[in-house]
């Protein structure tokens, strides 16, 4: 019997030695703090493969998007994972938890897919956030006066904001409505704000 030339052998050590890290709960070290990144980014890779759509994994995922505590880099790939899975459940949840999310590498990814999918669902989700105190950032600048504006062409920003708060179709709620009336008073003022209201009444 002829034997197995060297290099095949060493070609199959090495491919063997470069196969994936298996762990035997990947959820655990997607939720871990405490573990490196490439560590946890062959967890999340094994429980996507393994698990799917599994309900754990889907609570996994946003546990990691909207609980403080996760970087950045975990977040946003949690983010297209939950838009990938169900891009209407991931809109609803983001507009109880947006307010959760303390860091603006997140924020932007986040927005940055409500524009690419054309969510126009998520304008009052940017306005409640817009309402959020930002000191490290003018109002002109922040970045969900662009998304504001992206969903909706043609239209003022103070317009959009406005819209929400008069919720005059019944789409937006109290949450929502409150952080629009907040938000218009800090972008107009007290008198233009009074003088739109006359005129609405």
């Amino acid at each position: 019997m002829r034997s197995v030339p060297r290099l095949i052998v060493a070609s199959i050590i090495a491919l063997t030695g470069c196969a994936p890290e298996r762990t035997a709960d990947p959820l655990a070290v997607m939720l871990d703090r405490d573990s490196d990144y490439a560590r946890r980014r062959r967890a999340a890779e094994q429980a996507r493969l393994e698990l799917g759509n599994d309900p754990a994994r889907i609570d996994t995922l946003n546990r990691i998007v909207w609980d403080n505590g996760y970087p950045a880099w975990q977040r946003c790939d949690a983010i297209d994972e939950l838009v990938e899975i169900d891009e209407v459940a991931f809109i609803h949840t983001a507009a109880r938890r947006i307010v959760d999310v303390d860091d603006w590498p997140t924020l932007e990814h986040l927005f940055a897919r409500a524009v690419e999918h054309k969510w126009t669902a998520f304008t009052p989700i940017a306005v409640r956030n817009y309402a959020r105190l930002a000191h490290d950032i003018a109002d002109e600048k922040r970045p969900e006066r662009a998304v504001i504006e992206q969903l909706n062409p043609g239209k003022h920003v103070q317009q959009v904001v406005f819209e929400v708060f008069e919720n005059a179709d019944n789409r937006f709620s109290f949450d929502q409505q409150v952080a629009a009336w907040e938000l218009f008073n800090r972008l107009v003022g007290a008198a233009e704000t009074a003088a739109l209201l006359g005129r609405a009444a």
